[in-house]
């Protein structure tokens, strides 16, 4: 099998080391280590390291690279010694341009510091440091013109990173052009990768999943392009944190196409590869969501506690914290306890209303039973309708449809849930059907199918009674009082307190209680609580 390249470039270093040419082995080092960094981060090390002390100690990109192979190093005295690095390396560029350090070595290496940045969650920090990099770059003559073209893709590529983080539901595709357009000929092929994956991204909030399937399938063929060879320490490019934006990508397309058990497979590898980056904050955050769309409320706490620890020295990071609200949002829902929730903090509306205050707060409305204070939180989202991103219209359309039920609106009602199908139908998105109880989601689709519907409603009320109807029978044949009883388990009250409480024998409690584990197919107290957890009926109350 071929040497892999990582290697190669290690071998031609030492060899020039072993020859006594200490300048042509720096100068090998210098050109060459950003590029292996990604995929052979103990390689460049090891490399590095390998140069004279009082050579690496006092050159800045140098000690840039050992600072951007050591991040996402298993071994904690590696990680530490990456910050050590990282802070040397910047005193030493604010001293000034050494003699003999071209003009692209002062630039990448603060391109490498604004990058180190971003990957840690300062965003604001990274943003000032790349604005004033792209003036730098502007202004600087003693330059190849290749080399120009190349770094101002970078700069931009990392630009519409940063904006990603800062305000994703916002950016549009204009910031990624120029990246994407120098991409096969100007960028390293890990650059190329994050490139099409932020392109995904971009076309996920666009609500174009064909398109961030083809910006995925992209990327992983240019990772999967780059020759490997046979040392196993080489991380392939596929399986780098180069492939996060575009694996993240693919996984929000797989949860609004409501393919949960496809989207949980992705987990393990999004998050192996986002480890040491700012992508594996999102990743909890997008397996909190998927917990909470399979009503695993305790599991998504978990998940979103991990994203919070993993997120809070972060800066600005707008587009994380509103994931995060409207993730803890329906946890608390789930849990009964949307007081827990402050109203206020869900509040961010962008001009899409990807992310939309009223659907939150018509939400926690419904949640507590006020129905018509639900409706009037969504009035403007209904007025705005075709204005609103999709997904977040036909959640608002099931807010209005659930609560115009309970107050005895049927044709209004019938109304809101045709049209919440035909969006349903029409973007290909589930997602949002799965935000309502099962109890109230399945008589809903029953009803709807007593009137007429085009035939791509009527496939999808197939697709959604397929998926929905099977898993809601056990909460279906409960008897309100049956299904009081359990929750009231959930809660931790003992069989005898609530014969007490409900004013019923103990016999006639025994009787309930069989029923329950008949229609619930278990045998215990404990397997119809686990049982009611999943169904999204009984619920522990962990603290957050």
């Amino acid at each position: 099998m071929l040497e892999r390249r990582a290697r190669a470039w290690s071998r031609t270093v030492r060899q020039a080391l072993d020859a006594g040419d200490v300048e042509a082995a720096a100068a090998l080092v210098r050109d060459e280590w950003s590029a292996l960094v990604t995929t052979d981060p103990s390689c460049v090390r090891e490399t590095i390291q390998a140069l004279p002390d009082s050579l690496w100690q006092a050159d800045a990109w140098l000690l840039l690279g050992l600072a951007s192979s050591s991040y996402g190093s298993p071994d904690s005295v590696e990680r530490a010694g990456a910050t050590l690095f990282l802070k040397e390396s910047q005193r030493l560029v604010a001293l000034g341009r050494p003699p003999g350090v071209s003009a692209e070595i002062e630039l990448m290496t603060r391109f490498g510091f604004a990058k180190h940045q971003r990957s840690i969650g300062r965003f604001d920090r990274a943003a000032a440091e790349l604005d004033e990099l792209t003036t730098a770059l502007a202004l600087t003559d003693d330059v190849p013109f290749e080399w120009r073209l190349a770094m101002d893709a970078r700069l931009q590529l990392e630009l519409s990173l940063v904006d990603w983080h800062r305000a994703g539901f916002d950016t549009g595709d204009s910031s990624i052009g120029p990246a994407l357009a120098l991409a096969e000929d100007s960028l390293y092929p890990e650059e190329q990768v994050a490139a099409y994956g932020l392109a995904g991204l971009q076309a996920v909030i666009a609500e174009n999943p064909e398109r961030a399937d083809l910006w995925f399938d992209r990327a992983l063929a240019a990772a999967e392009a780059t020759e490997l060879g046979s040392d196993p320490s080489e991380i392939p490019l596929a399986e780098s944190t180069a492939m996060a934006p575009a694996l993240f990508a693919h996984a929000l397309t797989l949860l609004d196409r409501g393919r949960l058990d496809a989207a949980g497979e992705v987990v393990p590898l999004l998050e192996r590869l986002s480890t040491g980056s700012e992508w594996r904050a999102y990743t909890a955050v997008f397996t909190a969501t998927r917990l909470l769309l399979l009503r695993r409320y305790t599991d998504a706490l978990e998940s979103l506690r991990l994203a919070r620890q993993l997120s809070r020295k972060w800066e600005d990071a707008i587009l994380l914290d509103a994931l995060s609200y409207g993730v803890r949002l329906g946890i608390e829902i789930g849990l009964r306890r949307p007081h827990a929730v402050d109203p206020v903090a869900g509040r961010t509306t962008d001009a899409r209303h990807v992310f939309c205050s009223g659907r939150y707060l018509g939400w926690l409305q419904l949640s507590q039973g006020q129905y018509q204070e639900a409706i009037e939180e969504i009035e403007e989202c209904i007025r705005l309708g075709d204005g609103h991103a999709r997904g977040t219209l036909i959640d608002v359309l099931l807010i209005d449809t659930t609560a115009r039920a309970a107050l005895g609106d049927a044709v209004g009602s019938a109304t809101s849930l045709d049209y919440a199908l035909a969006l349903g139908a029409e973007s290909g998105i589930r997602r949002a059907f799965l935000h309502l109880p099962l109890a109230q989601l399945v008589p809903l689709l029953a009803s709807a199918r007593t009137r007429p519907q085009p035939a791509a409603v009527v496939a999808l009320l197939d697709e959604l009674g397929a998926t929905f109807e099977s898993a809601a029978e056990p909460v279906l044949r409960l008897s309100e009082r049956e299904h009081q009883i359990l929750v009231a388990l959930g809660e931790g009250r003992t069989a005898r307190e609530l014969s007490q409480e409900l004013f019923i024998s103990p016999n006639t409690m025994k009787t309930h209680l069989r029923h329950i584990y008949r229609k619930l197919g278990v045998a215990s107290r404990d397997e119809a609580i686990q049982m009611g957890h999943r169904l999204g009926i009984t619920h522990r109350s962990p603290s957050i």
